[in-house]
């Protein structure tokens, strides 16, 4: 299904949808970002073939003219399952769940000293 996403839905699939849809974001929408996780919180299946994982999103952002506040702060997090797949885990399905983003205080991220 598809998940939120920067004041959207969006769903993509594939590696190639995948590059399209990040390479968009970064054009239209984020100019330029920090991307901060923590540390990954995995459970791995009694089996050993598939996991659940976790980790915590903070991100300051200064986004494209007409497309919100200057600088803005958002934090959430992502939820992902893993699959074991021929000895490599391959992600089988991530979401990203955002619980706040607005504007940042003035100069975070972005200093303009002309």
């Amino acid at each position: 299904g598809a998940k939120q996403l920067l004041g959207g839905e969006r769903s993509v699939e594939g590696r190639a949808a995948i590059i399209e849809e990040s390479t968009a974001i970064a054009r239209t929408i984020l100019a330029a970002s920090w991307h901060h996780t923590s540390p990954v919180e995995v459970q791995l299946s009694d089996d050993g073939k598939s996991a659940n994982a976790r980790w915590y999103l903070f991100e300051l952002a200064r986004l494209h003219p007409g497309q919100g506040p200057s600088v803005s702060v958002t934090g959430g997090w992502y939820d992902a399952v893993f699959i074991l797949q021929n000895d490599n885990w391959l992600i089988k399905d991530i979401t990203l769940e955002l619980h706040f983003t607005g504007a940042a205080p003035a100069n975070w991220i972005y200093r303009n000293d002309t």
